[in-house]
């Protein structure tokens, strides 16, 4: 188009003596597409991409002071690799995540597991005496992606993150003697 110029791209990847022809690209006045540009617009993917957090613990309703209680925070432990296309470049983004759990009674986990029901005991935690605990929730999704093999180059902008509170109830148990 005009007050555009059209170039050829040629690429000399790291190990190798020639260039090859990459493919043709239009500049405008504004220049060319950077890896800082990409890594801006793949922002708004990955915060597309994160599922919601949605916590949940066994046993559920009710667990039990000085036995296990098993986490899971409802989303995948990394997103699902995405290929694209742009500009004649094979772009690959992909995420994971960390989890920050609070527990309530002043005892924390970061872990980079999701948790999950049982037999998954990745996240777990046993409480010293009984009542109502909030558990924070905070996940932390970070990406990164590939341009032709080339990278990984961080995602632009902050990492996605997410917050939830869940309640949960621990209760005593307490031994009843019954007779035949």
């Amino acid at each position: 188009p005009a007050g555009e110029q059209r170039l050829e791209v040629f690429l000399r990847r790291p190990g190798e003596v020639d260039f090859s022809s990459v493919g043709l690209v239009c500049l405008s006045p504004a220049g060319p597409v950077t890896v800082s540009d990409v890594a801006e617009r793949l922002h708004d993917v990955v915060v597309e991409e994160v599922p919601e957090l949605r916590p949940s613990y066994q046993p559920a309703g009710a667990t039990l002071v000085g036995l296990p209680t098993l986490f899971a925070s409802g989303q995948p432990a990394r997103l699902e690799a995405r290929r694209f296309d742009l500009v004649g470049f094979e772009i690959v983004l992909e995420a994971r995540a960390t989890w920050a759990w609070t527990f309530g009674d002043g005892e924390e986990l970061v872990t980079q597991e999701p948790g999950g029901a049982y037999p998954d005991r990745s996240v777990s935690h046993v409480y010293r005496r009984p009542g109502p605990f909030p558990v924070g929730l905070t996940s932390v999704w970070e990406g990164w992606f590939t341009v032709d093999g080339l990278g990984p180059f961080a995602v632009g902008g902050p990492p996605v993150t997410q917050t939830d509170l869940l309640p949960v109830e621990v209760r005593e148990a307490r031994a009843v003697l019954v007779s035949e």
